[in-house]
C-alpha cells in the first residue's frame, strides 16, 4: 500500500481466501484435542498470515504491534496465538472485501486484527523465527514435516544459512518420497550457488528418482506440488538437456492434465524460455490452505510409525513404474466402482420389495472402512 491506497488489492484478497481455507482446513482436518494436529494447524496459519501481510504491502513497521515476543515453553505459542473461529474469519473477511473496493486503510487494518492476522505474523522479518520455534514442538518423525516447510520458507526468503540448517537437520529422520525430492532440490539449488553445476544437475536427478521409486510412491509426490526452482536456476544457465530430461520425468510423477510440463518442454524444443513462475495448478497447491491438508495425513503418518524407514532400492524403471501406477488406479476405481455398484444393487432390492415385506438385512453391503 503507498498512501491511502492499497498496493496489491486482488493479492491481499486471494491470501486472505487462502487464510480462510488454512482455518477451515484447521477444523475440518486437524483434531483440536491432538497436540500435533494443534501445532500444525498453528504452523500453517502463521505461515498464511506472512503471506496476508505481505501482500498488504506493509512494512515491519506500518504493522500494528499486538503481540510481544515471549518466551516459548510447552504449548505457549498455541495458548497465546489461539486460531480464530472460522465464522470470526469469514465475517471478516466480508469487510475485507469491502475494504478493499473503497481503499479504506483503516477498515483493512481492522478486517486483518480481527482475523488475528497480525497476532499470528507481528513482524514478518521475524515469521520463520517464530514458525521455527513452534516447529521445535514437535518431535519423532513428524518433524520432518515441519523441517521440509521451514526450508523451503527460509530460501523463499532468501535465508540461506536457515534453509542449509533446517536441510541439514532433516537428513537425519531418513526423508523419502516427496520429502527426499525436496530436499535434493534445495541441494542442487545450494550446489548452484556454490558454482557447482555438474553437482546440481545430479541432485536434480536423484530429486526425481526420488519420486518414481515405485507406483505408490509416485501417487503421493504426484498430489503434492512440484518444485521448479532448481529447474529454473539450471535452464537459465543453458542447461537445456538436463532440463528436458527432468521435465519429461516430472510428467511420469505429476498426471493432472493442467499441468504445465508438456507446454514447457514445446517451448524448450522450439528454442524458446518457458516462464517456470506460471505454473498455474501448481502454484494453487503451493498455497498454504493445500499444503496443511496434505501434510496433516504426513505429519499423522509419520508421527505413529514405528522405528526407521527400511531403505528402498529403485528396482523399476521410470516405465514400469508408470505402467504400475496406471494398475494401481484402475484396480482403486475397479474397487470403488464395485462397491458403489453392490450399494445401489442393494438399495434396488430394498425399493422393489413389497411394502409388507421386511429389508433383507443378510445382503446389506459392507460398512464403509
Amino acid at each position: 500500500m503507498r498512501g491511502s491506497t492499497f498496493y496489491n488489492g486482488d493479492n491481499l484478497l486471494d491470501a486472505a481466501t487462502d487464510f480462510e481455507l488454512v482455518i477451515k482446513s484447521g477444523e475440518n482436518y486437524c483434531d483440536s484435542s491432538k497436540r500435533l494436529s494443534q501445532i500444525l494447524s498453528l504452523f500453517f496459519a502463521m505461515r498464511s498470515a506472512f503471506e496476508v501481510c505481505m501482500s498488504f504491502g506493509s512494512m515491519d513497521g506500518d504493522l500494528p504491534k499486538t503481540v510481544t515476543d515471549i518466551e516459548v515453553g510447552e504449548f505457549d505459542y498455541i495458548e497465546q496465538e489461539c486460531l480464530p473461529t472460522l465464522d470470526t474469519v469469514r465475517s471478516a473477511t466480508q469487510k475485507l472485501v469491502a475494504a478493499v473496493a473503497s481503499s479504506d486503510r483503516a477498515a483493512a487494518l481492522s478486517a486483518l486484527e480481527k482475523m488475528r492476522v497480525f497476532a499470528l505474523c507481528p513482524i514478518p522479518g521475524e515469521q520463520l523465527s517464530r514458525m521455527e520455534r513452534v516447529a521445535g514442538l514437535v518431535s519423532g518423525r513428524a518433524r520432518l514435516v515441519f523441517l521440509v516447510e521451514l526450508a523451503l520458507f527460509a530460501f523463499e526468503l532468501s535465508d540461506s544459512d536457515a534453509a542449509r540448517k533446517y536441510v541439514a537437520e532433516a537428513w537425519g529422520f531418513d526423508p523419502s518420497a516427496w520429502e527426499l525430492y525436496n530436499l535434493c532440490v534445495l541441494e542442487g539449488l545450494f550446489a548452484l550457488d556454490a558454482g557447482r553445476t555438474r553437482d546440481a544437475i545430479q541432485w536434480l536427478e536423484k530429486s526425481i528418482n526420488a519420486c518414481q521409486t515405485d507406483e505408490h510412491t509416485s501417487l503421493y509426490c504426484g498430489v503434492r506440488p512440484p518444485n521448479f526452482l532448481l529447474v529454473q536456476r539450471l535452464f537459465e544457465q543453458g542447461e537445456r538437456v538436463a532440463v528436458l530430461r527432468h521435465l519429461t520425468q516430472c510428467r511420469n510423477v505429476w498426471q493432472l492434465p493442467r499441468m504445465p510440463m508438456g507446454t514447457w518442454i514445446d517451448l524448450i524444443e522450439r528454442g524458446e524460455a518457458p516462464d517456470f513462475q506460471e505454473a498455474g495448478f501448481a502454484n494453487g497447491m503451493n498455497q498454504p490452505s493445500c499444503r496443511l491438508s496434505l501434510q496433516w495425513m504426513r505429519a499423522r503418518s509419520l508421527d505413529s510409525a514405528k522405528g526407521t524407514r527400511p531403505a528402498r532400492s529403485n528396482s523399476k524403471s521410470p516405465e514400469e513404474v508408470v505402467a504400475a501406477r496406471k494398475k494401481l488406479a484402475e484396480d482403486l476405481n475397479r474397487y470403488i466402482g464395485g462397491r458403489v455398484s453392490d450399494t445401489i444393487s442393494y438399495l434396488d432390492k430394498e425399493l422393489d420389495a413389497p411394502p409388507d415385506q421386511p429389508p433383507s438385512t443378510p445382503s446389506k453391503p459392507d460398512q464403509p472402512e
